[in-house]
């Protein structure tokens, strides 16, 4: 059996000021993971039946939903959600605010790192490491697995050995292979990264929301 984390991204490209960029995933063995798959991929197939999971299509009664009435659409997702709490040892997220990232990180690093998504990538490995050597969650190497993100999947990766040679040694036994992309269509645990990553997301974001509109009352609707 392998540990294996997987990691879906939410807000790379927004530019709200109240928004933030997260990463979010789940943790789980090989074989937890294999019966996730079987079980999601049914779930997905139960009529009324939707191809794949996206969480931010759910909400809206178009595409795969469309005519879709929104308890269904609701029960859908918390048909989805119940795999998820069963087959998942732990969820994970990484998030930072645009602000916060434009104030401090922002034309500090070369061009091809400048976004959130290369912070974002190496901090949630960072983070997920850390948390479980210190907290003596697990003593085996886990493999990470994130989403296709067209050239930055190859341009993160490209910082890897730096990664590796930065990473205090009694982290660096807990780093399994090179973190990998792939297709969320494929890589059923990616969709229920996704679900994590848009409701920590939705959360954070109406959160700022509701204290600019606390600061700017009538001005801001």
């Amino acid at each position: 059996m392998v540990l294996q984390v997987y990691c879906d991204d939410s807000g790379t490209g927004s530019n709200q000021p109240h928004d933030v960029f997260v990463l979010g995933g789940w943790l789980a063995d090989s074989s937890k993971w294999a019966g996730f798959n079987g079980e999601w991929a049914a779930a997905l197939s139960e009529p009324p039946s939707i191809a794949y999971f996206k969480m931010k299509e759910s909400r809206y009664p178009r595409g795969q939903y469309k005519g879709w009435p929104q308890h269904a659409r609701d029960t859908k997702v918390s048909r989805l959600a119940a795999i998820v709490k069963k087959y998942a040892r732990l969820g994970i997220h990484f998030r930072v605010s645009h602000d916060d990232y434009s104030d401090s990180i922002k034309g500090k690093v070369p061009r091809e790192l400048n976004n959130p998504y290369f912070v974002g990538f190496y901090g949630f490995m960072c983070g997920v490491i850390r948390f479980l050597a210190d907290e003596g969650k697990v003593n085996e190497p886990v493999d990470f697995i994130f989403d296709k993100q067209l050239h930055q999947s190859d341009v993160v990766k490209s910082a890897y050995n730096l990664f590796l040679h930065h990473t205090p040694d009694q982290y660096r036994a807990l780093i399994g292979a090179c973190p990998r992309h792939e297709d969320d269509k494929k890589a059923l645990p990616l969709q229920a990264a996704d679900m994590l990553a848009w409701h920590i997301r939705r959360e954070q974001a109406d959160q700022g929301l509701a204290a600019l509109r606390r600061l700017h009352g009538k001005y801001l609707t």
